[in-house]
């Protein structure tokens, strides 16, 4: 059976209103491609990981002498209150969440939508990780270190000189002998 706990999004310590129907939880990296002098191609560098992103999917039932219009409702003043003018940072707290070690989200977007199939809304959040300035820019200057490094051993590689001057012999040109 499963653990109905991690059903449960919380945003600033409240949960979400309505059913979970889907959480998915993203991250990927980012890959630095360097230029290699006299050589076609380019050396590639993992630089560091995006930031993590979020969809959740809710099923939104009236109850409790609610309509699915409140709860939606209720979802707009998560995602922006009426005299907010920027986008708030929130906590996020879920199991799922917490495995992947994100604690702290901007809502990108909520759509809504209905059908004429039930008397019941779909809600969907795409969230975005929020790290701190202070521990991005320490990540960018460890980025910015590992990038230096492999520039430096890309421009120490060894390329042959041949008699054309190029990196690669000519049709007519021999291969030197190492």
């Amino acid at each position: 059976m499963p653990d109905i706990s991690a059903g449960i999004i919380k945003i600033d310590g409240a949960p979400l209103p309505g059913y979970l129907q889907r959480l998915r939880v993203g991250a990927n990296i980012i890959i630095d491609e360097l230029p290699i002098q006299d050589l076609d191609g380019h050396l590639k560098l993992p630089a560091g990981f995006d930031e993590g992103n979020i969809e959740i999917i809710l099923r939104l039932v009236g109850e409790n002498g609610s309509s699915p219009y409140d709860l939606a409702g209720a979802l707009q003043g998560i995602f922006r209150k009426t005299e907010q003018s920027k986008p708030q940072i929130h906590a996020i707290s879920n199991v799922h969440v917490n495995a992947r070690q994100i604690s702290s989200v901007l809502i990108k977007q909520l759509e809504t939508e209905e059908t004429n199939e039930d008397d019941t809304l779909l809600a969907t959040l795409w969230l975005e990780e929020f790290i701190p300035l202070a521990e991005q820019i320490q990540n960018n200057v460890s980025q910015a270190n590992q990038a230096a490094a492999a520039t430096e051993a890309a421009s120490l590689a060894v390329v042959p000189e041949y008699p054309n001057g190029q990196g690669t012999p000519g049709a007519d040109e021999e291969v030197p002998e190492p």
